[in-house]
Formats: structure tokens, C-alpha cells, sequence
């Protein structure tokens, strides 16, 4: 008598991924657009410029000497302009141990 042979099982292949093309569209690229400034020319002069940005002599900080304000020693004797456009002279009055501008 033939012996039974061992069934077996139909063996079907691995499932794999299409590479069929989507069928979803497209999406958009977007393009970065920088805004547009335009300035506008001021007529007023910038804070601490003086008239017309005279201050020939500025301090460390860059503004316009004040009358009244320490000056520096290597200053002593030298004029420039306040913020108001008015003509001022570093230099040592009444015994001050430190120059003012005057």
C-alpha cells in the first residue's frame, strides 16, 4: 500500500509594499517671501547729536557733553558742542579738582 504523502500547506510569497505610484496628490513646496521695509528719511537729528550732529568731543558712550558734566583731564581746554548746538569748554573753575564743562 502507497504510503501517505505529507500534505502540505500552499506557501504563498512574503507580503511586500507596492511601488505602484500614489494616487494622492502632490503636496504644494511653500517659498519664503522676506517682508518689505521701506524707511523713511527723519528730519530730526538723532538723540544726543547736538545741531546738527556737532558734538566734536562725545563721552565714552558716545552722546554729547552736557555744561555742568565732568569732562576728561586730557579734555582740559578743548571746546565742542552740547546736544542743544551751544558752544562749551572743558576746563577748571572756583578750585574744582575735577574739569567741568562750562
Amino acid at each position: 500500500m502507497p504510503s501517505p504523502s505529507p500534505t502540505s500547506a500552499p506557501t504563498s510569497p512574503p507580503a511586500t509594499l507596492s511601488s505602484a505610484p500614489s494616487s494622492a496628490p502632490a503636496l504644494p513646496t511653500a517659498t519664503y517671501v522676506p517682508p518689505t521695509v521701506t524707511l523713511q528719511p527723519s528730519s530730526e537729528a538723532p538723540a544726543g547729536t547736538g545741531a546738527g550732529g556737532q558734538c566734536s568731543i562725545r563721552s565714552n558712550a558716545g552722546n554729547c557733553y552736557s555744561e555742568g558734566e565732568f569732562c576728561r583731564k586730557s579734555d582740559v581746554g578743548q571746546t565742542t558742542t552740547d546736544a542743544a548746538g551751544r558752544p562749551i569748554t572743558c576746563e577748571y573753575l572756583n578750585g574744582e579738582s575735577q574739569p567741568h564743562w562750562h
